[in-house]
Formats: C-alpha cells, structure tokens, sequence
C-alpha cells in the first residue's frame, strides 16, 4: 500500500519535483531496508522512465541511482581459463 501510494507520487502529473525526488529517495530506502525487495520494485520504476514529463523521468532515474548504490556489490567467479587462446 505503501509503495503503491509513493508510486503515484513518483509519476504523478499533479507531483511537484520535490515531491517526487522525495517518493523516489523513500523508495531507495525501502530497498535499502530490504534489499531482496529491488527485484519487486525496479521494474514498478521502469515505466516511469519512459514516460513523457522530464520532472518524473529525472525522479525515477534518481531513485534507480539511489537504489543501485544501496545494493551490496556480488563479486562475481573469476572466469574459466578457456581454449581459445593458443
């Protein structure tokens, strides 16, 4: 319900700027409170990215950004040593 109402204010017509720079940084937070939910509301603010008011594109940009930093970077495996070189 929560997320549902900061959504609306993300992308929201009748949002100010400041309103939706502050949805988008209680949104990061949400996911920085609980990673494994970044799967569930990323592609909630991919939309919004697409859309045509800047003011809401600029937001959601923002709360990907906020979101991208909040996430624990994964190492990944060194890769295989393969074949292809001689």
């Amino acid at each position: 319900l929560r997320m549902d109402k900061l959504m609306d204010l993300l992308s929201g017509t009748a949002s100010t700027p400041a309103v939706r720079m502050a949805a988008a940084k209680q949104i990061a937070g949400m996911v920085e409170a609980r990673p494994d939910d970044a799967r569930l509301i990323l592609p909630r603010i991919a939309p919004c990215l697409l859309l045509s008011n800047g003011d809401t594109r600029q937001a959601a940009a923002f709360c990907v950004e906020l979101i991208a930093a909040a996430l624990p970077i994964v190492p990944f495996p060194p890769l295989p040593a393969t074949t292809l070189l001689p």
